[in-house]
């Protein structure tokens, strides 16, 4: 589950230089996880795999189900 993900992540912040996070949905423990991750000073970059809209923030990038390489190339 992603809470154990979450946990085991946030546990081991203070030897996290920097966080890349490739996330299935863009939901609100989603979110939570990543504004803990910016509050702890770690730097995250977040790609969201899905067909739903992700709204604009910095360093959180949606990749569409079928066109990975294609949002890949656009980063």
């Amino acid at each position: 589950p992603f809470a154990e993900l979450r946990s085991a992540v946030l546990e081991r912040q203070a030897s996290l230089s920097g966080c890349i996070c490739i996330l299935l949905a863009w939901d609100q423990p989603r979110r939570d996880f990543l504004g803990d991750l910016k509050a702890a000073g770690i730097p995250v970059l977040a790609l969201v795999v899905t067909d739903a809209e992700v709204p604009d923030q910095p360093n959180v990038h949606r990749l569409e189900v079928g066109k990975i390489a294609e949002g890949l190339a656009r980063l």
